[in-house]
């Protein structure tokens, strides 16, 4: 069991290890979302009034780290700051709602588990088919 506080720093860092999956896995909002599962199973084994600080800020940590790291893959950054703010404004809160929608079905019965597995990648699903109109 991972203590719920390294949870952010997981996700913080959880981009490396996606992004190369997704090489040979070409469905982001597929795999970023099991690993997001995945990483909640490990750190929360019973939900606390903490435990919920600790997802918001892990959504936050991913969707920073994700929107950086994708970004600065070119010189798109530099070129236009606006982008990175748009993405960081739209993907921040995306990533911090599908982790807090796993984080409520943790603990519970298998069907609403796999319930709020499917509306968190169904979440991420539609906002990625709907935002690429944005960027």
């Amino acid at each position: 069991m991972i203590p719920i506080s390294i949870l952010p720093l997981i996700a913080a860092f959880s981009i490396f290890p996606i992004w190369i999956i997704e090489q040979l896995i070409p469905f982001p909002w597929l795999v970023e979302e099991l690993v997001k599962y995945f990483s909640l199973i490990l750190s929360v084994k019973h939900k606390s009034k903490n435990a919920i600080w600790f997802v918001v800020l892990s959504g936050f940590a991913f969707g920073i780290s994700e929107t950086v790291f994708y970004q600065s893959g070119g010189l798109q950054t530099l070129q236009q700051p606006t982008v990175l703010l748009r993405r960081l404004f739209f993907t921040v809160p995306m990533h911090t709602l599908t982790y807090l929608i796993q984080y409520f079905g943790i603990n519970k019965s298998r069907p609403v588990v796999f319930a709020c597995i499917i509306i968190a990648i169904l979440t991420h699903f539609l906002f990625n088919y709907y935002i690429k109109n944005i960027f």
